[in-house]
């Protein structure tokens, strides 16, 4: 069971989740809001009915946005076979942990607007499980690697160059 590797947005991504979890879901749903709203408002702008257009494109973008995010926000997936992904329909039957690693990340500031060149390196230790579900209408088994932030991130270097 390899997973893919990361690309520097995904990674950006799961650090901003991490550290700042409200914020970035908050921005997310937001952001399928008012495209969401923008295509619904077209659509029943042109209808007659007894609602008002901004009112009913309000409530379909703001249920939309929310079922988009949904699985992200609780970090869960769904049953394989079945394509349910109700959290609530899978059952934990098994539980490894993995060898704790440390990811780091490099950020460089500076350049010509200072005069100078900064390199900033902060780690944290990840701890990671293979979980083992099953699917509680269907008994598909499956496994997913979860990762568990064990501290959070802290300045290991800072160096100008």
């Amino acid at each position: 069971m390899k997973s893919a590797p990361k690309s520097p947005f995904q990674i950006w991504l799961s650090v901003q989740e991490h550290t700042r979890p409200g914020l970035m879901f908050l921005a997310e749903w937001l952001a399928a809001f008012a495209i969401a709203w923008l295509f619904w408002w077209v659509m029943f702008a042109g209808g007659r009915g007894s609602m008002q257009p901004a009112l009913a494109a309000s409530a379909l973008s703001g249920l939309y946005a929310t079922c988009l995010i949904y699985g992200r926000m609780l970090r869960v997936t769904g049953c394989k076979k079945c394509a349910s992904a109700m959290p609530f329909i899978r059952r934990e039957i098994g539980r490894r942990h993995l060898r704790d690693h440390e990811q780091c990340i490099e950020s460089e500031y500076g350049r010509e607007e200072w005069g100078r060149h900064y390199v900033r390196v902060d780690c944290k230790v990840v701890s990671q499980d293979v979980v083992t579900y099953r699917c509680r209408t269907c008994d598909q088994v499956w496994e997913e690697k979860v990762e568990l932030p064990g501290s959070g991130y802290q300045p290991v270097e800072h160096r100008d160059l």
